[in-house]
């Protein structure tokens, strides 16, 4: 297999990743959405034991939280794999950093990086979710 080869199938495989990475975003959020009409429902029209027993709601968006988080975690580690690689083909290959896709991704200086937005995001709703479970398993009667 020719190194152009290789090259073009690190650019599927890094579009593949990123695709499923968007995915998981989309799936969480919408997830997040029913539990949190779920949560007000249940607190709203809820009779004496729904009331009781809706702690149980965010306790599920925690687990939940952190499985999308672990999906999220597990993605980024391969499509990290294609822009590593990517970018050491385009340094044996001498294609200038400036018009390399994969060498301008890992040299970027940016300090905000999506990907630890999304740790921010998940670990935010994780912990939010964990603080309601608390207040709700103590307080709703």
């Amino acid at each position: 297999m020719e190194i152009k080869d290789v090259y073009a199938e690190i650019g599927l495989n890094y579009r593949f990743f990123l695709d499923w990475r968007h995915k998981i975003l989309k799936g969480y959020l919408v997830t997040v959405a029913g539990l949190g009409s779920a949560i007000s429902w249940s607190l709203t029209y809820g009779d004496a034991t729904i009331k009781s027993f809706s702690w149980i709601l965010p306790l599920i968006g925690t687990v939940v939280s952190f499985i999308f988080w672990i999906l999220d975690y597990r993605n980024r580690d391969l499509y990290h794999v294609c822009t590593n690689t990517g970018a050491k083909i385009e340094e044996a290959e001498n294609i200038k950093p400036e018009q390399g896709i994969y060498t301008g991704i890992n040299t970027s200086k940016n300090i905000l990086t999506r990907s630890i937005v999304m740790d921010g995001v998940f670990c935010l709703s994780t912990i939010l979710f964990l603080v309601l479970t608390i207040l709700l398993s103590f307080h709703v009667k």
